[in-house]
């Protein structure tokens, strides 16, 4: 049976406390080639945060994907300056890249705070200058 994409070259996934959804998201538009980026949030007083469920899901990503390039994000939960400058940072990251002919880009969103979903998937749809097709998920 013939695929029908060859998956996304990006990907980028808010990290929540249950890593599973994410992990199927992943298997289904991942491969040795995508850049994954995972965003956490980071421990603190007031904050579980989800680093060491970004970490986890990773290894169990390169058990599946060996050959696949992780980055982890540290990701502000609420502060929407803080969480633009996130999305502003990895929009910078992914520029640096020569992007000669249009790239597939896939958010998941589904597992981070209401206010970094909404900052993440506005920012990102909205970024239509550069030579991405985006997929919110």
């Amino acid at each position: 049976m013939k695929k029908l994409h060859k998956g996304a070259d990006y990907f980028i996934s808010l990290i929540g406390t249950n890593p599973l959804p994410v992990l199927i998201t992943v298997l289904k538009n991942c491969n040795k080639d995508t850049k994954i980026f995972l965003v956490h949030t980071v421990k603190s007083e007031n904050n579980i945060g989800t680093e060491k469920v970004a970490h986890n899901l990773a290894n169990v990503i390169f058990e599946r994907i060996p050959e696949v390039d992780i980055k982890f994000l540290p990701c502000d939960k609420s502060d929407t300056r803080k969480i633009e400058s996130c999305v502003n940072q990895l929009i910078e990251d992914i520029q640096k890249e020569e992007l000669e002919h249009k790239k597939r880009l896939v958010l998941d969103y589904s597992s981070g705070t209401k206010a970094m979903s909404a900052i993440f998937a506005e920012r990102l749809f909205n970024t239509k200058k550069y030579n991405l097709d985006i997929i919110i998920s």
